[in-house]
């Protein structure tokens, strides 16, 4: 019996197991940079017309703009076609619709404000490259010029990155008792073109401004002078101050739209659209976004048909200058109106729309003068 059961144990014995594999590492989650408040300012690339390059003779540079993004993040570059009149006026302006960005708003505006050497060419092109910065890194001179922008809030950070190096002059800043202006009604304008100048200066036990020096601009030595002046006129509460800014800018002198051609040479043939048919909604008048700051003026023609019950259709951009973006901006406000309603509708309507900017002896509202924008009547189309 102790031989049978010593082999029953070795029969029913149960084998060493072996150990499991460890598990593999868990990999750590990637680290996403977090989203921040960033700068682009845009640089313009060279002029060609036909593949041949074409001197630029006044440059004005889109406005810098304020962006979000991650620090790995990029803006493509955007490419902009043209053609340039006998003056070196650039027209027909448009933007490569893949290029868009909600912060390229003004480069079609700067361009139209730009002039190149006389001679009338085709077939133009201009790459415009991004610099993308966070305001911790961005040039000073950026976010300076932000800072400066009309219509634009700046944030705490970016008033910060304009200091001057051992500055005391801010959070909180000294009482101004006086503030002095330029001349600016008798200073030159640029068309098209926004004017600013930075003062940098201290102040004095008195008050008073001292060490006055221009520190960044768009380079109009007259803007320059009288914004020293300005500022060395201005009076402070008494107590010592280092490393002051304060800007001034000039609005831009009116870029007057190319000539407006009649509506008749866009009227077809079989056309049944009433001359001087009223509206039934009125046409809400907006200028297109960015042309109003520069004070860039334009012109657009509008094809559309008109429904029995009013309602505008088959709205087309025949013709607009100095870019597509007048044509549609011309386009919606022609889309969002009705004609009063009529039995038949009609067929082949065209309005010229007209946008101008307000100018003196203009009627103001309490902001002062506005852009407008016109459709002239009677309506010939």
């Amino acid at each position: 019996m102790t031989t049978l059961f010593i082999h029953l144990l070795a029969v029913t014995a149960v084998p060493a197991q072996t150990p499991a594999p460890p598990a593999p590492p868990i990999a750590a989650a990637p680290t996403v940079a977090p989203m921040q408040v960033q700068l682009i300012r845009w640089t313009m690339g060279e002029a060609r017309c036909g593949g041949a390059p074409v001197a630029a003779v006044h440059r004005v540079t889109p406005t810098v703009a304020q962006t979000y993004g991650r620090p790995t993040m990029s803006t493509p570059d955007i490419a902009v076609r043209f053609r340039v009149d006998p003056t070196g006026r650039p027209l027909g302006i448009t933007v490569d619709a893949s290029g868009y960005r909600p912060e390229s708003g003004d480069i079609a505006p700067s361009l139209a404000a730009s002039r190149f050497a006389p001679g009338e060419r085709q077939d133009c092109r201009i790459v415009y490259t991004a610099v993308r910065s966070p305001i911790g890194e961005a040039a000073i001179d950026d976010v300076r010029a932000f800072t400066v922008t009309p219509n634009v809030r700046p944030s705490r950070d970016m008033f910060r990155a304009t200091y001057p190096a051992g500055s005391d002059c801010f959070d909180p800043g000294p009482a101004v008792r006086l503030r002095a202006f330029p001349p600016f009604d008798t200073l030159p304008q640029e068309p098209g073109q926004i004017g600013w100048s930075m003062t940098q200066f201290d102040v004095d036990a008195a008050g008073r401004p001292v060490n006055l020096r221009t520190v960044a601009g768009t380079g109009s030595a007259s803007l320059d002078a009288a914004s020293r002046t300005a500022v060395a006129d201005t009076r402070f509460a008494p107590g010592v101050r280092q490393g002051c800014v304060y800007p001034y800018y000039i609005n831009p002198a009116i870029l007057a739209a190319p000539p407006v051609p009649e509506q008749a040479g866009f009227r077809r043939t079989d056309a049944s659209c009433a001359v001087g048919s009223p509206w039934a909604t009125e046409p809400q008048l907006r200028f297109p976004t960015g042309y109003e700051r520069r004070r860039v003026e334009g012109w657009a023609i509008i094809g559309f048909d008109v429904a029995p019950w009013g309602a505008t259709g088959n709205v087309k951009i025949l013709a607009a200058e100095p870019s597509s973006d007048f044509g549609e901006a011309a386009q919606r406000i022609v889309r969002n109106a009705t004609k009063v309603a009529t039995a038949t509708g009609y067929t082949g309507c065209v309005e010229r729309v007209i946008f101008r900017a307000a100018r003196p002896g203009d009627p103001k509202d309490t902001d002062g003068p506005l852009p407008q924008v016109m459709i002239p009547t009677p309506i010939s189309g």
